[in-house]
Parts: structure tokens; C-alpha cells; sequence
């Protein structure tokens, strides 16, 4: 998948303040928080829906 425009905007402007991420100091393989909650957290902090795939451990990490 690739976002271009207003959606890569919105994506680029979440990235460029990584100190907002509320689970930045804290990794844990399962149940989360991990890499896949941290991309389900840019995209929705972006507003982008986006349906991670399932096998993705951690993406439905509490919001």
C-alpha cells in the first residue's frame, strides 16, 4: 500500500513528532506494545483507516 497527497501528508506530519507516541519508552513482542501497535497508532492518529493484518500481534493494542 502506498498513500500519496493529503494521506502521506497526514502520515509524514505524525512521524515527525514521535514524542507524542504514548508507549514510546515501552516494547513487548505480545500482547503489544510493539512495532505493529506503533503503525496502527500513526495510521489512526492520521486518520487513515487501514486494516492491519491479522496475524499482526500488537496492532490492536488499546488505543
Amino acid at each position: 500500500t502506498s498513500w500519496t497527497g493529503d494521506e502521506a501528508a497526514r502520515i509524514a506530519a505524525v512521524l515527525n513528532d514521535p514524542g507524542s507516541y504514548p508507549h514510546r519508552a515501552r516494547y513487548r513482542y505480545w500482547p503489544g506494545p510493539n512495532s505493529n501497535s506503533f503503525v496502527a497508532w500513526v495510521l489512526r492518529r492520521a486518520g487513515i483507516q487501514y486494516a492491519l493484518h491479522w496475524k499482526g500481534i500488537g496492532r490492536k493494542w488499546p488505543k
